[in-house]
């Protein structure tokens, strides 16, 4: 998992924590610090720590889940039944298009998701199928498929992250890339407010929302918001949430109350 500004989100750390498997895993949460001046450098600098860990150490795979992605709990299950050497759960990007991260065309300057064309998304949705690959916000990668690709490395051609390049090196090398469209994520973004981004199949934009609400904080008796780090957030809040929380009823009753 990589950790990143503000901080990883507690019900993602959560959901990942709660992963069912009867054999060992070892958790790996790097710090999130971004040393080069491209972001896309600074995650592609994350994934080979964890990739030269994996090669150096003996295990089998690499499972990535992004600090911002939430994981049911048989999500370790269903990516190894998929049996695949790049296995992905199903979530929606949070920039962009807001499309499925299961690609089913990955080209050197272009790609499309399996969500823009919702009858065709709808027929697959809840199998295992076969993919060009795109992102990695959860995903599991075979020892074998590390050792073939090479080095995590963003797109340079297209300003893209890493995780172009791993599926287009994939498909080069004739590896399987498969996506559980049944393995739901949630994807958590603060834009344009703190909400959660969830694969569906019934609107036309194949993905729904789940709101924030006031579940979030506690009012303190001398009237201080108190974050609730349990729950889908993070230990940081922004001026514009902060606001809301004042603004609420919530808020107003329990500092009437004092």
């Amino acid at each position: 998992m990589r950790v990143s500004p503000p901080l990883a989100y507690a019900r993602s750390v959560v959901s990942v924590l709660e992963l069912e498997w009867d054999h060992p895993l070892e958790y790996m949460l790097r710090d999130g610090k971004q040393p080069y001046d491209k972001p896309a450098t600074c995650i592609s600098a994350q994934y080979n720590w964890a990739r030269e860990h994996v090669l150096h150490n003996g295990y089998d795979a690499l499972l990535t889940v992004e600090a911002d992605i939430i994981v049911p709990p048989d999500a370790l299950k269903r990516l190894v039944a998929c049996d695949a050497d790049v296995a992905m759960g199903t979530y929606v990007f949070r920039r962009g298009k807001q499309e499925w991260n299961a690609y089913d065309v990955v080209e050197a300057g272009s790609g499309r998701s399996i969500s823009e064309t919702p009858e065709r998304a709808r027929e697959l949705w809840g199998q295992v199928v076969d993919v060009a690959g795109v992102g990695l916000g959860l995903a599991l990668i075979s020892r074998k498929a590390l050792e073939i690709v090479g080095s995590f490395e963003p797109w340079v051609a297209a300003d893209y992250d890493c995780d172009w390049t791993l599926s287009m090196r994939a498909q080069e090398h004739g590896l399987i890339q498969r996506a559980d469209l049944g393995l739901l994520c949630g994807h958590i973004t603060q834009t344009p407010s703190l909400r959660i981004l969830w694969p569906d199949m019934g609107p036309l934009a194949m993905f729904r929302v789940e709101y924030l609400n006031d579940g979030w904080f506690n009012v303190t008796p001398d009237g201080n918001i108190e974050i609730v780090v349990s729950g889908f957030y993070s230990a940081l809040i922004t001026k514009q949430q902060l606001a809301r929380a004042v603004a609420s009823e919530k808020y107003r009753k329990a500092v009437g109350e004092n």
